[in-house]
């Protein structure tokens, strides 16, 4: 009878251990699950935050900044830069298209930023002018063009066509305050400030600053 009781004990304890053990591994199991699901969490909250906040990844669609970045590359900007400094002059600048981009209204184009608030931009034989100083463009590989002489008119906010700069007050040409004149590197396949004018302070988005896709191309854009 003892042994009997013995064994019948053993059994109980055998069976409560097993339980024991059964509930031990299924916490185990919901703990990992809760860590990689935190993992999970954490990671996609880093990369919304540093895809909203500090970089912007941008596929090129148009030939407007060739040969300087082609269709269909790739470059990282910075969305810090212009949070606390302006825009400068030179620089390759994303930002949202202005409305009077037509059906590219909102959209976001890549630049090159030409004229700054107060600089007066006119073009004479394919020939850039910031402040009456003739501009050496070395990224720009080709301009055909035409043969226009055309100035950045502000009432107008778009260039017109004009005869003889020494006719014209330049005072009333500035680019007002807050406003960016832009364009293109391929000065014969961009729309930019000269058929859209100026884009404002506040539509610009970040600073391109280097080109990763091709592999065999990656380079920091200037």
């Amino acid at each position: 009878m003892e042994n009997q009781k013995d064994m019948e004990n053993c059994s109980e304890k055998a069976s409560e251990e097993g339980s024991v053990e059964e509930k031990g591994s299924r916490s185990e199991a919901k703990k990992e699950i809760l860590s990689w699901v935190k993992v999970m969490l954490i990671a996609f909250l880093v990369a919304f935050i540093v895809s909203h906040f500090i970089i912007i990844n941008a596929r090129i669609p148009s030939v407007s900044m060739e040969n300087t970045i082609k269709v269909g590359d790739k470059v990282i900007g910075n969305r810090l830069a212009y949070k606390f400094s302006n825009p400068e002059k030179g620089e390759i600048v994303l930002f949202v298209s202005p409305e009077n981009a037509g059906q590219h209204a909102g959209q976001i184009f890549i630049k090159r930023l030409i004229g700054e608030p107060g600089d007066v931009i006119y073009i004479e034989h394919n020939v850039l002018y910031i402040n009456g100083e003739a501009q050496t463009e070395d990224y720009v590989d080709s301009w055909k063009g035409n043969d226009f002489k055309m100035i950045y008119n502000p009432e107008l906010n778009k260039m017109q066509l004009y005869d003889d700069i020494s006719q014209l007050n330049l005072d009333d040409y500035k680019i007002p305050k807050d406003r960016y004149f832009v364009m293109g590197d391929n000065r014969d396949g961009s729309g930019d400030s000269r058929a859209w004018g100026t884009v404002e302070r506040s539509a610009f988005v970040a600073k391109a600053m280097f080109r990763w896709w091709p592999l065999n191309k990656i380079s920091t854009l200037k």
